[in-house]
């Protein structure tokens, strides 16, 4: 099955994404911040992570940072959700793809096909 990790600190926006992709058969993880993000990936590793920007505890960059120094985690496609586009372009560019917000699910979906089509 297709697994997603979404990253987001707000849980209504968490949560609605979440219901979108498990209704798209996705196997769907999520975590209120990038610390808990790590535990999770800990736990099983998704084939794509789905992550907000800013966030209290560990933001999407340190997220990124991490996820890439590990190599067992390094070639996992990161997804980044942010409204401050301007914040992320003057940071090393460790994600695969950046969506501004507000994002459409269709958008997200097609994203994240994408990646997952060439894991399977």
């Amino acid at each position: 099955m297709k697994a997603v990790l979404i990253v987001d600190d707000e849980f209504d926006a968490r949560r609605t994404i979440e219901l979108l992709f498990e209704l798209e058969g996705y196997e769907v993880t999520t975590a209120q911040n990038g610390e808990v993000a790590l535990e999770k990936i800990a736990e099983r590793k998704p084939q794509v992570i789905l992550s907000d920007w800013m966030m209290p505890v560990m933001d999407g960059y340190e997220l990124c940072a991490r996820v890439r120094a590990n190599p067992e985690t390094t070639n996992i496609p990161i997804i980044m959700l942010t409204a401050v586009v301007s914040t992320m372009l003057a940071k090393e560019k460790l994600w695969d793809v950046m969506v501004a917000k507000p994002a459409s699910f269709e958008e997200l979906l097609a994203l994240v096909n994408e990646f997952t089509s060439h894991s399977e």
